[in-house]
């Protein structure tokens, strides 16, 4: 299990290019093999609501998720992501944000917003990875 949490580890690493802090969007991810929908979804809301994220149905197999809001000096910061799933993937889509540097043009963000999604993209893959070694269908 370790060895597998530290292979995900480092390819997400290698994906979100050792820190950068720019990350275009969509971010598409693939499940393992032999997970159901209804499993992907879970692997979302755990995910999600570990790292503090609120989340809600946003129709058949898509999800909203809302960042919590955080406070600093220079205003208030959240982030706003819908996450259509199936059994063999998801894909995070921008849908709205506050301060979070979002380039329309070039389907990108930057700064904190790039952290917290790939953060939640490697809490996701986590999730999957777990759910994956301990399926009993």
């Amino acid at each position: 299990m370790r060895k597998l949490l530290a292979v995900l580890f480092c390819a997400s690493m290698l994906v979100i290019g050792g820190g950068c802090r720019t990350l275009a969007l969509p971010v598409t991810s693939v499940a393992p093999g032999g997970l159901t929908a209804n499993k992907v979804r879970k692997a979302i809301i755990d995910a999600a609501t570990g790292l503090g994220w609120t989340v809600t149905s946003a129709g058949e197999s898509v999800l909203e998720a809302k960042s919590p809001v955080k406070s600093t000096g220079h205003g208030n910061y959240c982030l706003f992501v819908d996450i259509a799933y199936t059994a063999t993937g998801y894909t995070i889509k921008y849908k709205d944000s506050g301060g979070m540097g979002y380039n329309e043009k070039s389907q990108t963000i930057g700064g904190k917003g790039g952290q917290w999604l790939s953060n939640l993209d490697f809490r996701i893959q986590r999730e999957l990875a777990r759910m994956s070694l301990y399926t009993t269908d």
